[in-house]
């Protein structure tokens, strides 16, 4: 069984191909930065790969990378993730942290999951590599020391100390295979006039020129002095204003 720990650091899992930026140590099996694509291993070589406390600190956008996770992993392999929480302070305080991550942020992958009907599926329709969020939990990160004065007007050794626990957030997720392409659907006589007369009202406008537009409470989209357009149409400047 081939598996893959990203980010090994100094504490390298046993059992594991050991993969860091640089070859700090003797453990250390591949050397290659994570930023640049793609990364130096086959399709679906691996039949697990873990990346513990190390995505947070790429540049790349997280499709990006989930997207190489995918390449790389065999079919149904499980992806083990641990990143800093959103609701955790001190996700805040390591400078090298890119960002943080919510509960949900990988649902926006699995097909089963509402935020990939709304959203997922038509943000990252252009890659089709799509994952099962099979599990995900919250676990101890570390625990910060915290003084507490007990006498504000007296100095610091007038103080005990108040042991806060701080959280990450543990994802187990799955590949899935590509799911097969569906036709496009097939224009009706009603949908075509709907487009036609669309593309009449949007004559004279210039979409290059978006100018002052906001989000209506329905859902229109209005800009500045112009009349209010249809449900997501955005209307551009006007010809000769």
């Amino acid at each position: 069984m081939t598996r893959l720990e990203l980010g090994c650091g100094k504490r390298p899992t046993p059992g594991y191909v050991h993969h860091d930026k640089t070859r700090h140590g003797d453990w250390v099996d591949v050397a290659h930065d994570l930023e640049q694509l793609p990364w130096p291993w086959a399709d679906e070589q691996f039949e697990e790969i873990i990346a513990l406390d190390v995505m947070e600190h790429l540049r790349l956008d997280v499709c990006e990378w989930l997207d190489e996770f995918w390449r790389i992993l065999k079919d149904n392999g499980p992806l083990t993730l641990r990143l800093p929480a959103w609701d955790n302070p001190l996700s805040y305080r390591d400078p090298t942290h890119r960002r943080v991550f919510h509960e949900e942020s990988f649902d926006y992958w699995d097909p089963d999951k509402q935020l990939h009907h709304d959203f997922g599926s038509g943000y990252f329709s252009a890659s089709d590599r799509w994952w099962k969020v099979q599990e995900m939990k919250r676990c101890i990160a570390a625990e910060d020391v915290v003084p507490v004065r007990l006498r504000p007007d007296q100095p610091y050794r007038f103080y005990a100390v108040e042991r806060r626990s701080a959280e990450d957030l543990w994802y187990l997720l799955r590949k899935r295979a590509s799911m097969p392409k569906s036709p496009p659907p097939t224009p009706t006589p009603s949908s075509t006039a709907a487009t036609s007369s669309t593309g009449q009202r949007a004559a004279g406008f210039q979409s290059a020129e978006l100018k002052g537009f906001y989000r209506e409470p329905h859902g229109e989209l209005s800009p500045e002095g112009i009349p209010k357009g249809e449900r997501g149409f955005i209307i551009g400047k006007k010809h000769g204003r």
